[in-house]
């Protein structure tokens, strides 16, 4: 069993960085990632299904974050015109999480990043193929 039914990220910084909105959810025992990265509706790719051997590497990349452990909110008030982002997670057992960070992160954040980072290897791969 996968180790979640569905994730949501979505990110929005004020200084015009590119926007990122992802979702996951489990389709036919395996994920279904739809990925964009920026502005422009140009930009917005197909979703793609992972393989059984990629939807494992995700649910392990998952597990290394604990994300069952993350607070529900992280906030640095003394910034101004940084970043908010939000997560919402359905996991396997039906439990929900909603987290959301303006300008703070949790501390396993890096590992956030290079799930991310995979994520857009996986669609760039596909973009290629298509």
């Amino acid at each position: 069993m996968r180790k979640f039914k569905k994730f949501t990220y979505s990110n929005f910084c004020y200084l015009g960085t590119e926007l990122i909105d992802l979702k996951i959810q489990v389709k036919k025992g395996n994920y279904v990632v739809d990925y964009t990265k920026g502005f422009c509706p140009e930009k917005i790719s197909n979703p793609i299904t992972l393989t059984e051997e990629e939807s494992d590497k995700l649910d392990a990349l998952f597990s290394e974050l604990n994300i069952e452990k993350w607070k529900d909110k992280y906030e640095n008030l003394d910034i101004l015109d940084g970043e908010e982002w939000k997560i919402k997670v359905t996991f396997a057992d039906g439990t929900k999480r909603d987290i959301f960070g303006m300008n703070a992160r949790p501390t396993r954040w890096i590992k956030f990043n290079a799930l991310l980072k995979w994520i857009h290897e996986k669609q760039m791969e596909f973009e290629l193929k298509s």
